[in-house]
């Protein structure tokens, strides 16, 4: 019996001696070329890279039962200024990953089964929130990252203000004006927003270009300077360099959805939306994308947030406005200029009137009919 206990105790302490080294970790540097990147990212240093927009995606497939993440948090860690990452493995429910200033390597994963498994890291928070900077994976020691899953070859770009970065819809209310406002980036969700729902719904690539305030020629505390058109070639948010490198991403379908910041700016008092300024700084930036993408399907979309009562007439003003940018180009022989009308949105609110997530859902199934409904070589 004495010998049968120390054998058995002594497979106990192997077993826990190859536990622990099965879970001694090494590092897969953010350039290796199984890694694979979706969205805006800074890849200037191969082994640093960093983006800033909501929706930037990062995927691998890896070995073992295992995997960490080393990320460095540039936010300022305030409710305000705090990253938010889904995690998805093998497919699965996302995982919300808080990030914080005083750490890098997050455990993703631990005690999958042997085999094959595969990650996604997808940024949920805007860039106003502050940069991400990821450095590479953890993998158990002797396992490594394999040849990713094919991408889609059909990719979206959504172009927008708070509504497409998916502010305040992780919250659902009747009354908004009942609770404290301001923003918190706890309740913000790219991935339950109605571009990235879309993307999936369509089986597409996703990039998301947008910030939450600005506006088309005017943003929503009345200033010209930084608007989304003026922003659109950056890299990093607000940063003016890196330059993007548009090749890099070539949309088959663009959805625009600006100028509710403009009518909110005169509802704010900072004067009347000037119609022909409106219309004329629409044209440009569709111009501007045009010259990038020459065989894009642009949607010009509006809504939800936007109603006739605030402001006055906006909400007809601006399908007017936006329908009248899409009669212009399409009679200068660009046919493949959209308008896509959303009415104003229905309680229940996300934070600060925003919409929920369940206005988020009905408007991606909305769109995903009106995308199926245009020719099918946008996706050619």
């Amino acid at each position: 019996m004495r010998m049968s206990f120390k054998i058995a105790a002594i497979c106990i302490m192997l077993g826990a001696f190859q536990s622990a080294m099965s879970q001694k970790m090494h590092k897969i540097d953010a350039s290796n070329s199984n890694i694979r990147y979706i969205g805006r990212i800074d890849d200037s240093n191969p082994g640093n890279i960093v983006f800033s927009f909501p929706g930037v995606s990062i995927k691998a497939k890896f070995q073992g039962t295992a995997i960490d993440a080393i990320i460095k948090e540039h936010g300022t860690g305030n409710a305000a200024g705090t990253n938010y990452l889904n995690i998805i493995i093998d497919g699965g429910s996302p995982v919300k990953l808080k990030l914080s200033r005083t750490k890098t390597v997050y455990e993703l994963a631990r005690n999958l089964s042997e085999g094959i498994h595969t990650v996604e890291i997808f940024k949920l928070t805007e860039s106003s929130v502050g940069k991400v900077e990821f450095q590479g994976f953890q993998l158990e020691t002797g396992k490594t990252l394999l040849s990713p899953e094919l991408l889609s070859p059909r990719k979206i770009e959504f172009i927008g203000n708070s509504i497409t970065c998916g502010y305040g819809n992780e919250v659902s209310i009747e009354n908004p004006n009942s609770v404290p406002g301001g923003f918190t980036s706890v309740n913000e969700n790219n991935y339950k927003a109605w571009g990235a729902i879309t993307a999936r719904n369509l089986n597409a690539q996703y990039s998301c270009v947008a910030y939450s305030g600005r506006g088309l020629y005017k943003n929503n505390t009345g200033t010209t300077d930084g608007t989304l058109p003026q922003i659109y070639d950056n890299t990093i948010g607000d940063n003016a360099s890196p330059d993007w490198n548009h090749t890099r991403y070539i949309p088959n379908v663009i959805v625009i959805n600006l100028g509710t910041n403009d009518f909110n700016a005169e509802a704010s008092g900072f004067g009347i939306v000037d119609s022909t300024v409106f219309v004329n700084t629409y044209i440009a930036f569709i111009s501007k994308l045009r010259s990038y993408y020459p065989d894009a399907a642009i949607i010009c979309a509006v809504g939800t947030m936007i109603n006739d009562g605030y402001p006055a007439g906006g909400w007809t003003r601006m399908q007017r406005y936006v329908s009248a940018v899409k009669k212009y180009k399409n009679s200068n022989g660009d046919k493949n200029v959209y308008h896509f009308k959303m009415n104003p949105q229905l309680p229940p609110y996300g934070e600060d009137w925003h919409p929920s997530e369940a206005t988020h859902k009905s408007m991606a199934i909305q769109l995903t009919a009106f995308i199926n409904s245009l020719p099918s070589n946008i996706w050619d």
